[in-house]
């Protein structure tokens, strides 16, 4: 019962912010028409996709009463570590390795700021913060930050061109929906899942609820942190890979920039890590507001 009543309510709050999302897009149209041409949207789309990805697994952390403040940190980790096994192997990689890779090497680095948190009673907010320094720091000052387009691996940075279709504005504007949001369509798929369909996903959401009732309820609580860990490291993992990719060189700075876009992304998603809330469909609805919003301000005339 208390599941179906979650998801009742996941999905009213989830339609409430697509509500907003259409609200605010009707609103910028009237104000400049061309926010709501096709090529616009589409570039909407590619440019929510690190966000959604880095987003959906956070939430997974949020939900379980905890927050965490490395996704950016280990994005570029993730990526960073990849991208040295290619060019360790001389090999210019793939969309399938590359996805797995980058997504187990983030999966492994967020378990270690769990273990961290867990073992030693610490919140988990002031070890991602601590894990977050240390990790920039390290990618910042001990390894040569930058990778050069010809340096990066080749089929990699064919995400910011390979397609899944284009549309052509009249005036010869053309835009083409990026193959990585099938990256995103997968993982938010297979989370949606793990968080309704599973036990361990259930304990999730029960864990963020009420620890105690977790326990009664005969849950082993280290697995269901592992879990959530997992799914964030890897879904972060993934959005460092795609946004590495699409930018065709590596620069440690450049992703940082990205971090507070995530964070507003779940709150405005209706992600609550103090009673345990939150949805993939209302994070996605979350992150295309933030977007939408950052996009427009400046052909609205913004500074």
């Amino acid at each position: 019962m208390d599941a179906v009543l979650r998801t009742a309510r996941g999905m009213r709050e989830t339609l409430i912010r697509v509500g907003i999302f259409f609200l605010l897009l009707i609103v910028f149209g009237m104000i400049n028409p061309t926010i709501v041409s096709p090529v616009n949207l589409i570039g909407l789309v590619n440019n929510s996709i690190f966000t959604a990805l880095a987003c959906i697994g956070l939430m997974v952390v949020m939900v379980t009463g905890s927050f965490d403040m490395s996704s950016t940190a280990i994005a570029m980790i993730s990526f960073y570590t990849t991208a040295y096994i290619y060019r360790l192997f001389s090999y210019e990689g793939d969309y399938i390795s590359g996805f797995l890779l980058s997504g187990c090497i983030g999966a492994i680095v967020a378990l270690i700021s769990m273990w961290i948190s867990v073992k030693f009673n610490l919140s988990g907010f002031v070890v991602s913060l601590g894990i977050n320094l240390i990790y920039s720091s390290f990618l910042f000052i001990f390894v040569n930050g930058y990778i050069s387009q010809s340096d990066m691996p080749q089929q990699i940075i064919r995400l910011s061109h390979d397609s899944i279709f284009s549309v052509e504005a009249e005036d010869g504007t053309r835009a083409t929906l990026l193959v990585s949001v099938i990256f995103l369509i997968l993982l938010a798929t297979a989370v949606w899942f793990i968080l309704n369909h599973t036990q361990l996903g259930r304990g999730i959401y029960a864990l963020g609820g009420d620890k105690m009732a977790l326990e009664r309820g005969g849950y082993n609580v280290m697995s269901v942190y592992i879990l959530a860990y997992v799914i964030f490291g890897f879904c972060t993992g993934v959005a460092g890979l795609v946004f590495y990719g699409n930018m065709s060189t590596a620069e440690p700075s450049h992703i940082v920039k990205g971090g507070s876009n995530i964070i507003a992304a779940a709150i405005f998603g209706g992600v609550d890590n103090n009673r345990g809330k939150g949805t993939v469909g209302g994070v996605l609805a979350g992150v295309f507001i933030i977007t939408l919003i950052n996009n427009n301000l400046t052909l609205l005339g913004a500074s």
